[in-house]
């Protein structure tokens, strides 16, 4: 009897003690969804708690809690946030990029070569305007003022001059050359009159000789002397074999194509045969 008592008493004595109802040493994941955790702090969770379905808890604040939370992981996060690759990953590194420790590197460099480059990825949309220099282009021969590209067979692209000579040949047919307009030639592009000359054959000749132009010789007819375009300058040989004038003080210089340069000699008092022209350049 004294023995049945002795037990109830410390029954009641156990009962009588308080229960720390929020100690937590395993959570199932049923568990998750029923148990109130506002009641839970940190000091409620011990370390190494095993999860067999996900961990829902506010109180995890620490990056060192939240690694002791991590089986077999270490040092995964540092005091800055980042995280640390060098032991802990299989990223691993392909063409152009290298995978050092916690560094990865870019081995692309600064510019792009040859071999880098395939036919035909790179089209006009790419290239912005004006960026090639003449320098870098692959031609035969050095630029020169007024010169334009153009392609032949023996030298591929070269720089070739843009001018030109519309010329005629005075003959006195043994005798000294007379007066009168000589004749015409074609003028088959808009081009600029940059000089105008004479030259003789053999031996000196003294002679004037003016231009004429009519742009629209199929309605106006061959050019006339009101069609001259020498003002006071006219081409002139003065006792001499050879004379070029490139000021053309006066001169209307700007011939259209379709016309027709016409020459007529005003005098002459020496000179049996002698080539007159004039040095275009094309527009």
């Amino acid at each position: 009897m004294f023995r049945q008592i002795s037990l109830i008493l410390i029954l009641l004595l156990l009962l009588a003690l308080p229960v720390r109802a929020t100690m937590i040493c395993h959570v199932i994941d049923k568990d998750l969804h029923n148990y109130n955790w506002s009641n839970v702090t940190d000091a409620d969770i011990p370390d190494n708690i095993t999860v067999t379905g996900y961990v829902q808890d506010t109180d995890i604040d620490t990056e060192a809690e939240l690694e002791s939370l991590l089986t077999d992981v270490t040092d995964v996060f540092t005091n800055n946030d980042t995280i640390d690759i060098s032991d802990n990953t299989n990223l691993s590194a392909s063409d152009g990029i290298t995978l050092t420790g916690d560094n990865l590197t870019c081995d692309l460099g600064t510019s792009i070569e040859s071999a880098e480059i395939t036919n035909g990825t790179i089209v006009n949309a790419d290239i912005a305007d004006d960026t090639i220099a003449e320098v870098k282009l692959d031609i035969y021969n050095a630029p020169s003022d007024g010169y334009y590209l153009k392609y032949t067979t023996a030298n591929g692209m070269e720089w070739t001059s843009n001018r030109g000579i519309i010329g005629h040949t005075l003959i006195g047919n043994g005798s000294t050359i007379t007066t009168g307009y000589k004749g015409h030639m074609p003028v088959y592009c808009d081009c600029t009159i940059v000089a105008a000359g004479a030259s003789t054959e053999s031996g000196n000749a003294t002679i004037t000789v003016d231009v004429w132009f009519e742009a629209d010789p199929e309605n106006n007819g061959h050019p006339t002397d009101a069609d001259s375009i020498t003002a006071s300058a006219p081409i002139t040989l003065s006792d001499d074999d050879y004379n070029r004038d490139t000021t053309l003080t006066g001169w209307t210089t700007s011939l259209t194509a379709g016309g027709e340069l016409g020459f007529n000699v005003d005098s002459c008092s020496a000179g049996n045969k002698v080539v007159v022209w004039v040095e275009v350049e094309k527009q």
